[in-house]
């Protein structure tokens, strides 16, 4: 067989530009195949940012992780020539890569019939990639680095824009570590958070996605001419930022091989073409985790990036800027996103109409006789009060957070509350929050507030500076009870059972955990005043003054006890 042209690069068409509006378009893609994909948005967007950068994708995940489900629907987004194979320890080479050509081989000619198969696809999806043979693997080694395929006398150019490889885990042995190199960006994925279950049953219930079909071009010509604007992009800003980066991981011990360092540059090119630019720059570093080559060193990579990537983000690929950079910037352009569709799904409800968690519970803002401060009423110990009314009970379930909406030309006339009929159901939802924040207070609801209070008054007599605010109101229920304590990290105490919270837009929530919607909305809509602590976590959520230090441990007294619910005593009696 005549050996033809092996470039590896797709020239986008004669005479096309390309322009903001090949990445609207992928956005569009990104955003279609990750409708009801629950905590696998990400995948589908670093599958489309590879396509783009020319490089292949690694995810890496537990069975039954919808990895294969994110890479397919992406695939049918973009179109094209697709192949799929499920690799195993016997898998032969020509169900990859095609059979022996019987009329050649009787001529005296080995070659292979690739119609259909991997060498002739566009976009390639390979499940347990590495349980391959050692036939199988090399010969995907010059497929995947060169985009050629060669055997025997067949030697092929390759259209294959992207491959992406799926493992349950990443392999031990030293001599797959060269294959294994050649995906250059890697993902790994974790089971759905247990606080988001029932959205997970929910969309478990949806018809699923037809499979993608081996078709038309679909999007690969805008994906062809993005590649090409990457190819081109303006690297010269990005380019010390990239090398601070690079030394930095090292320095932490983050293993990356020169061919890593330099091909990384073409994800940040990528990155900056499907932002709808072609001038690369800080906004772009959110990718550098992704060449780290395992879970443990993208987790430090984010940390020691933290400052390099705290202005990245990118209006096409909204779930991976945030999740790799953590950048506040990130998720303003996340939730900009969800406004706007949320705007689109809602468009026909009433003038004024917000959206609404699910009715039940007190009514939002319920005082219940709270207080800052823990003070004392007995003699000899300080009865000073900081403010009555002070951590008032919220129901989160109550709570509104109101959707963006064009404000009218003049100010409407005041209006009643909407009643029933202008709300739309709207469930408080919780993602797990990696890494940690750092904790400023810890909460104790129920049973565990006399564990707390001991543990807080050890503190205190230790020389820890620690403000505390309880639920001491009359008449409420042992398991009702709620003491919060503020302090720096290291002060804080420890007991079974609480909460470590931290700051997160104006409100204390878990440190593991983040609402959705984002905290800001959430503080807005439970009503806390400016300046207002505001506690959020699951199935309770506090407002409260700031208070200030104690002076004095004794006054923690009457929290230590197991019943009752503070000084003024307790629905069962208890002093």
């Amino acid at each position: 067989m005549t050996e033809i042209n092996t470039d590896q690069t797709f020239p986008a068409e004669p005479g096309a530009v390309p322009t903001a509006a090949d990445a609207e378009l992928i956005a569009a893609a990104v955003r279609a195949a990750g409708r009801g994909l629950l905590g696998r948005e990400s995948v589908a967007e670093v599958v489309v940012l590879c396509a783009v950068a020319g490089e292949h994708l690694l995810v890496v995940g537990a069975p039954g992780t919808a990895k294969s489900e994110a890479v397919r629907r992406m695939a049918g987004q973009l179109g094209g020539r697709y192949f799929e194979y499920l690799l195993g320890r016997f898998t032969e080479p020509n169900e990859l890569f095609g059979p022996v050509d019987l009329r050649g081989l009787r001529e005296g000619r080995v070659e292979y019939e690739t119609e259909g198969m991997l060498p002739e696809a566009e976009i390639a999806f390979l499940d347990e990639v590495f349980l391959g043979s050692t036939a199988v693997l090399n010969t995907l080694l010059g497929l995947l680095n060169e985009r050629v395929f060669r055997r025997g006398r067949t030697v092929l150019a390759s259209p294959l824009r992207i491959c992406v490889g799926a493992a349950n885990h990443l392999p031990q042995d030293p001599a797959l570590a060269a294959f294994a190199d050649r995906f250059l960006a890697r993902v790994f994925v974790e089971p759905v958070a247990d606080s988001r279950l029932e959205e997970l049953l929910e969309a478990g219930r949806r018809p699923a996605v037809p499979a993608p079909r081996d078709g038309g071009p679909g999007l690969l010509a805008a994906v062809d001419r993005l590649a090409a604007a990457a190819r081109a992009c303006d690297l010269d800003e990005a380019t010390p930022l990239v090398a601070t980066a690079l030394r930095r991981l090292r320095a932490a011990g983050v293993p990356i091989s020169d061919r890593r360092a330099v091909r990384s540059q073409k994800l940040v090119a990528a990155a900056a073409v499907l932002d709808g630019r072609t001038v690369a720059s800080a906004r772009d570093l959110w990718v550098l985790p992704l060449v780290a080559p395992t879970a443990d060193a993208q987790a430090l990579a984010r940390d020691v990036l933290a400052d390099l990537v705290e202005k990245s983000a990118n209006g096409s690929l909204v779930h991976a800027a945030e999740e790799l950079s953590r950048s506040t910037a990130a998720r303003a352009e996340r939730l900009a996103h969800a406004g706007a569709a949320l705007l689109a799904e809602h468009r026909d409800l009433p003038e004024g109409a917000g959206l609404t968690a699910a009715a039940g519970g007190r009514p939002a803002g319920d005082r219940r006789g709270l207080r800052p401060g823990c003070p004392a009423r007995r003699a000899g110990r300080d009865t000073r009060r900081a403010g009555r009314g002070g951590l008032a009970l919220v129901t989160p379930e109550q709570s509104s957070v109101p959707a963006p909406r064009t404000a009218p030309a003049s100010p409407p006339p005041p209006a009643g509350p909407p009643g029933p009929s202008s709300r739309q159901a709207f469930a408080l939802r919780w993602e797990r929050r990696e890494p940690p924040l750092p904790s400023v207070a810890v909460l104790a609801l129920g049973a565990a507030v006399p564990g707390l209070a001991l543990a807080a008054r050890e503190r205190i007599r230790a020389g820890a500076r620690l403000a505390v605010l309880a639920d001491d109101g009359p008449g409420l229920p042992a398991a009702e009870r709620s003491l919060l304590v503020l302090g720096a990290e290291a002060d804080l105490p420890w007991a079974d059972g609480v909460r470590y919270l931290a700051q997160d837009e104006g409100l204390l929530t878990p440190t593991t955990a983040r609402p959705a919607p984002a905290a800001a909305l959430w503080r807005r809509a439970l009503g806390a005043a400016e300046g207002q602590l505001c506690v959020l976590v699951p199935g309770r959520a506090l407002i409260a003054d700031p208070p200030v230090p104690l002076g004095s441990a004794e006054v923690l007294d009457p929290y230590t006890v197991s019943t009752g619910t503070g000084p003024d005593g307790g629905a069962d009696g208890t002093p």
